[in-house]
């Protein structure tokens, strides 16, 4: 048996976690505040990298998807993802949007 296996966080634990990630933050803040010029620019270049790494994050998860053959694990959207294409006019067509069927009334998709 191991010793270094992870221990479930306690309350107390978990509160001085926070207080702590309350005081870092008063830290960062202090220094923003404090900075001038580049420490500023570039305190606000590395929020702003935060900021797009977790949008990055939310963006693929929302490409993930469970198909009817992998119903346990998704699978990324664009690994599998075909465009549809139509028949207009005896040419064939990539249909990205609704706009792109142009003004042919209402069409029937089979």
């Amino acid at each position: 048996m191991s010793t270094n296996q992870a221990k479930p966080m306690t309350p107390a634990t978990f509160a001085t976690a926070a207080v702590a990630k309350r005081a870092l933050e008063r830290v960062f803040d202090d220094v923003y505040d404090a900075g001038k010029g580049e420490i500023k620019k570039r305190f606000r270049r590395w929020k702003a990298t935060r900021q797009i790494d977790t949008l990055y994050k939310q963006l693929k998860a929302v490409r993930m998807v469970k198909t009817i053959w992998q119903t346990e694990k998704a699978v990324d959207l664009s690994k599998f993802y075909y465009p549809t294409k139509v028949e207009m006019d005896g040419k064939r067509q990539v249909i990205n949007d609704l706009s792109d069927l142009g003004d042919i009334g209402n069409p029937v998709v089979e």
